[in-house]
């Protein structure tokens, strides 16, 4: 048996990953080894299902054995587990939200909460999209027992506006049954609804009308996927995207003033709304291409101003999903939970 400790104290990364990649290839005729550090570089190098996480006093070893992560899980995580996330097996909570965006407004309104994530040892983690039950499940045991830190997510309700859907109906299937509008996504589901009534023998796809639009929203929000929340793990959604969330806040005026910046540095003309009284307005250029995440960078820098006060981010509904997951993450709402 072998045993190294704390590998990285000795090593530049590179050869770091040189001994690991020695040590797994060779693995047969070494025999077991035990490896221990704190590197990212390493933590996100190694096979997950090969760690074992050691917090406080007691162990969590990350085999399919002892975890809620499948097979697809796990190639899934080997695919996007890089040094960059990596640090969530060393922290004390984590926020997991959905893009680059979020990933830099959200330490900027902890900031402005006096809620540093840094200082509170939160790591954020960026999954590039909507893939973060995949992440999630890394904090999810079979033997129902937590890793004693906060995980949340922030994530987008993707249930667009009403503005939005007549401009962009979709298609869907729909029909009249008994002066109730059913509408489904999916043929199949369609046709198990209307079994039982002569609605429609061969459903087809159509444009949805634009009276039924509230039906549709309906249908969306029956149709979220809903997940269990812990006193470890809790999702925050808003309603539709962060930027439609920002452009109905107190920061409404500032992220106007981004987006013209964003519009500037890329040297691509976009059609920007004259003020921020419509929030629909707000959110067509991010529709046709302004980039999220330059303006983002820009808005993040204005909300470290004095005109952003803690006051107005904690009062503001709109901004209410964001402060709940930072004071989750940083334990500082278990009264509340």
């Amino acid at each position: 048996m072998t045993v190294i400790e704390e590998l990285e104290a000795h090593l530049h990364p590179h050869y770091q990953l040189n001994v690991l990649r020695y040590l797994i290839d060779n693995q047969e005729g070494n025999g077991q080894t035990i490896l221990t550090t704190h590197s990212i570089t390493l933590g996100s190098s190694i096979p997950l299902g090969n760690l074992i996480i050691c917090k406080n006093d007691k162990v969590f070893p990350m085999d399919e054995e002892h975890t809620n992560l499948d097979e697809k899980d796990y190639k899934f995580l080997e695919r996007f587990l890089d040094a960059t996330k990596a640090n969530l097996f060393f922290a004390k909570g984590v926020i997991i939200v959905e893009g680059i965006a979020e990933n830099l407004i959200v330490p900027a309104i902890a900031r402005q909460i006096d809620l540093p994530l840094h200082k509170h040892g939160v790591s954020i983690i960026n999954v590039g999209g909507a893939h973060w039950q995949n992440w999630a499940g890394i904090f999810s045991r079979n033997d129902g027992s937590d890793f004693e830190m906060k995980v949340a997510v922030i994530s987008d309700g993707d249930i667009p506006c009403n503005e939005y859907l007549i401009d962009h109906p979709p298609k869907v299937y729909w029909c009249y049954c008994n002066d109730k509008v059913i509408i489904e996504t999916n043929k199949d589901r369609f046709k198990e609804k209307i079994n039982n009534c002569s609605c429609l023998s061969n459903p087809k796809k159509e444009e949805l009308k634009e009276e039924h639009i509230k039906a549709y929203l309906s249908f969306l929000e029956e149709n979220d996927k809903k997940t269990e929340s812990t006193k470890t793990f809790k999702v925050y959604k808003n309603d539709w995207t962060l930027e439609y969330s920002l452009a109905q806040s107190c920061l409404k005026s500032s992220l106007l003033v981004s987006m013209k910046s964003a519009e500037e540095l890329s040297g691509k003309s976009v059609s920007l709304p004259e003020d921020e009284s419509n929030p629909y307005e707000m959110m067509k250029p991010f529709l046709k291409g302004l980039s999220k995440g330059t303006t983002a960078q820009y808005l993040a820098e204005m909300i470290d101003s004095p005109d952003i006060t803690k006051e107005k981010i904690e009062k503001d509904e709109h901004l209410k999903y964001i402060v709940e997951a930072i004071k989750f993450a940083c334990s500082r709402n278990q009264d509340k939970q």
